[in-house]
C-alpha cells in the first residue's frame, strides 16, 4: 500500500474537533482561537470537519472504483463505521449509571436508556440524550454531540454509489455538475435552504457535500499525478489565507482547502508515517469518545477550558488507540470477506 499523510491528517483533524468542543462544553464565553483570529468565520472544527470529508470523498471513490459490485463497497463502508459505532453506544449505556441523576433501578427502566443504541445504530434516527443524564451540564443534555456527522458521512456514501450506474468516462463530468449544483446551493440558497430538511438538513448537505465530492473528484482526476500540482498547491494556500484575512473564507473554501488538504496528504513524510504506522489510525475512535469524554469530565470536575481540552485530549487518545487495535483495525480484516466467498468454487 502506498504511504501517504491521510490518516495523520485525519487524526490531527479528529483533534481540531476535540478542541473547538472544549469551548461550549466548559462554558467559555469565546469560540477556540482560531475563531478568534479570523472573526468568526473559520475554528478548528470547521477545518477538521472539512478535512474528514475531503479525505473521506478521495479515499471512498477510490473504494468504489476498486469494489466489484456494489454489495462489496457498502460492505467495505459498513466495516468501516459501525462496528466501533456500536462499541461507543454500548460503553455509554453500560457506564451511564455513573453519570445519571437517579438510581439503577430507575435507569433500568428508563425507556431512553433501551432506545439510545438502537436509535443511533441506525444513524437516520439518532437520539441525542438519555434522560437524567448530563442535565445539569453547562452545554446541554447531548450525550455524544459528534455523531450527527456520521449520518451525512453515509448518505454522501450512498449518493456516491451511484456512480456505479455511470460510465467511468462520464463521471467526472457527472461528479462537476453535481458540484456545480452543490457549491452554488451551499454560496447563493443557504438561508432559503435553512429551513429544509427531510431526514438530511438540506443546509448541511450542501455544506458538506461540496468538500466530499470534491475530494472524489481530485480521485478521479488521479490528483497525485497533476502536472503543476506543487504550484495549484501553493497558489490555494495563498488565495485561501488572502481571502480569509479579507473576511470571505466562504467564497473560497470550497476551491481551496480539497486540493490543499488532497495534496498534503499524498505527500509521504517519513516521520508522520512512521510514527501512524506505531500508533494505527485511531482519529476516528478519538472522533466518537471524545464528546462524551469532555461531558463526563465536566460532569464531575467543572474543569476550566484548558483544562477540559489538554485532559480530553489525553484520554480520547487513548480511547482511539484502542479503538483501532481492538475493534476497527480487526474489523476491517474482513473486508475483502465477499470478494473471496464469490471466488470460492462452488463444490
Amino acid at each position: 500500500m502506498q504511504k501517504n499523510n491521510f490518516n495523520f491528517l485525519r487524526l490531527l483533524f479528529a483533534l481540531f474537533v476535540v478542541i473547538t468542543h472544549g469551548y461550549p462544553l466548559s462554558a467559555a464565553s469565546t469560540g477556540d482561537y482560531l475563531n478568534q483570529l479570523t472573526a468568526g468565520q473559520v475554528s478548528f472544527s470547521t477545518i477538521g470537519l472539512a478535512g474528514f470529508f475531503i479525505i473521506s470523498g478521495y479515499c471512498v471513490y477510490q473504494s468504489l472504483d476498486r469494489s466489484a459490485n456494489i454489495t462489496t463497497y457498502y460492505w467495505k463502508r459498513v466495516l468501516r463505521i459501525f462496528p466501533a459505532l456500536f462499541v461507543v453506544l454500548f460503553l455509554t449505556v453500560m457506564l451511564g449509571p455513573f453519570v445519571y441523576d437517579h438510581g439503577i433501578q430507575s435507569y433500568l427502566t428508563n425507556e431512553t436508556v433501551w432506545t439510545y443504541l438502537p436509535s443511533n445504530m441506525t444513524l437516520f434516527h439518532p437520539q441525542g440524550m438519555i434522560e437524567g443524564i448530563f442535565t445539569n451540564s453547562v452545554y446541554n443534555p447531548t450525550i455524544n454531540g459528534s455523531l450527527w456527522s456520521l449520518l451525512y458521512e453515509f448518505a454522501f456514501y450512498i449518493f456516491l454509489s451511484a456512480l456505479f450506474f455511470v460510465n467511468k468516462k462520464s463521471r467526472i463530468l457527472v461528479t462537476l455538475i453535481v458540484l456545480c449544483v452543490l457549491i452554488t446551493g451551499s454560496l447563493v440558497f443557504k438561508k432559503e435552504l435553512g429551513p429544509m430538511a427531510f431526514i438530511l438538513e438540506a443546509d448541511l448537505v450542501f455544506e458538506f457535500a461540496p468538500y466530499f465530492f470534491f475530494g472524489s473528484f481530485l480521485a478521479m482526476l488521479m490528483a497525485g499525478r497533476v502536472k503543476y500540482k506543487n504550484a495549484i498547491l501553493t497558489c490555494s494556500i495563498f488565495v485561501l489565507f488572502l481571502f480569509t484575512y479579507a473576511g470571505a473564507f466562504d467564497v473560497v473554501k470550497y476551491f481551496t482547502l480539497p486540493p490543499i488538504i488532497v495534496w498534503i496528504g499524498l505527500g509521504a513524510n517519513r516521520y508522520l508515517v512512521s510514527f501512524i504506522d506505531k500508533v494505527g489510525d485511531a482519529s476516528y475512535g478519538i472522533y466518537i469518545y471524545s464528546f462524551p469524554v469532555q461531558q463526563t469530565l465536566m460532569h464531575y470536575f467543572d474543569l476550566g477550558t484548558a483544562e477540559l481540552i489538554l485532559s480530553s485530549v489525553i484520554i480520547s487518545c487513548i480511547a482511539g488507540y484502542l479503538s483501532w487495535h481492538w475493534v476497527e483495525k480487526r474489523f476491517l480484516r474482513y473486508k475483502e470477506f465477499l470478494t473471496r466467498l464469490e471466488k470460492k468454487p462452488v463444490s
